[in-house]
């Protein structure tokens, strides 16, 4: 079975399904928005079926002619318009209802995995708030430890510093004892 579409300008629609040689053709107007594709494939397969049903396809080929079987099928295609623009869609047949159950189905997995991902996004988010602040930690410690190795080196300094000016005291207070109190 072939299905198509075919806008003819931006008011009116050809649709059109194709089975063993014969062709069912729909016209709507206003647009898919106005009416579904679902509820137009959905009409061409009840007039498919009921087409069937009522006539042996396998031999349709060579013994048809155009608009022979116009007053046979007449009545039928009617009955199928009245009850197809009357009807809810869903109310149609059981493939329409099966349809639209895994539709739903569907619909339900798909906000079952944006829930997730919106989950999966909301503990990203507190391993980026934990990595940034641990980030700032760090610049922290980096600083203070900057700072104390800062310390640490003036505080050598100045223990060596204090520690050659001793050794220059004892070294000339040495001497001046050495060499007497002369120098």
């Amino acid at each position: 079975m072939n299905m198509q579409s075919i806008n003819y300008d931006h008011n009116h629609t050809y649709h059109v399904m194709r089975d063993n040689n014969i062709s069912f053709l729909c016209l709507t107007t206003g647009g898919t928005l106005v009416v579904p594709l679902r509820v137009v494939y959905g009409f061409l397969e009840a007039l498919h079926k009921t087409f069937s049903t009522k006539f042996n396809v396998s031999k349709m080929e060579t013994a048809t002619t155009a608009y022979c079987l116009r007053s046979a099928f007449s009545a039928d295609l009617e009955s199928a318009i009245h009850r197809w623009n009357t009807n809810p869609p869903s109310q149609q047949s059981e493939g329409t209802q099966a349809l639209m159950r895994k539709i739903e189905k569907a619909k339900d997995a798909v906000s079952l995995n944006i829930s997730e991902l919106l989950e999966r996004g909301e503990k990203v988010e507190l391993l980026l708030d934990a990595s940034i602040a641990l980030e700032e930690e760090a610049q922290v410690f980096k600083k203070s430890g900057n700072t104390l190795e800062n310390a640490l080196y003036q505080k050598n300094m100045k223990m060596t510093a204090i520690a050659a000016a001793v050794v220059v005291v004892v070294i000339f207070t040495m001497r001046a004892n050495f060499h007497g109190e002369n120098y």
